[in-house]
């Protein structure tokens, strides 16, 4: 590791730079990290099986903001996906949905698809639905992910010298 020369009236001066060298690392590594994120959460998504016609998985986003970035979705049904929902009445639009999905994912024809739908939407009335925490499951990998992108941004200026 190189060693630093600095005289202490050029301290203030240096630690100043390297401060909003420090920031805007952070602000362009949590960006990075957020575009990571995104791709992980998108493979977690299919991974479980929870994609149907990809509205959720197409409604990531990164935001930048203040303080850097942030992945945010509003796919209107994110919640339920991610937390589950109690036991609720499923009405006949609900259930028409439900029979669509039959349809498409499980490759029934209509007649069978409404039978199901049918019983899939007692179940929801008796059981609810599950969560499947895969934004809460993303959380370590998100955190590994901006570690690295600082890290990576610092090193690939390592070469600059604080020291005037």
């Amino acid at each position: 590791m190189p060693t630093i020369h600095i005289r202490p009236q050029q301290l203030a001066n240096a630690l100043k730079r390297e401060g909003k060298r420090v920031g805007k690392a952070i602000m362009m590594g949590s960006y990075r990290a957020a575009q990571r994120l995104k791709a992980h959460v998108a493979n977690a998504i299919d991974e479980k099986g929870i994609t149907d016609q990809g509205i959720l998985k197409n409604s990531l986003r990164v935001v930048k903001t203040a303080t850097g970035a942030s992945l945010t979705t509003d796919a209107p049904h994110a919640g339920v996906v991610e937390l589950g929902a109690r036991p609720h009445k499923v009405g006949p639009v609900a259930r028409a949905a439900i029979a669509a999905w039959c349809v498409r994912k499980l490759g029934l024809d209509p007649k069978d698809a409404a039978r199901a739908a049918y019983f899939i939407g007692l179940k929801i009335e008796r059981e609810g639905q599950k969560p499947t925490y895969v934004f809460r499951d993303s959380i370590p990998a998100g955190r590994t992910f901006f570690a690295e992108e600082v890290v990576k941004i610092l090193n690939s200026r390592s070469d600059q010298s604080v020291a005037a």
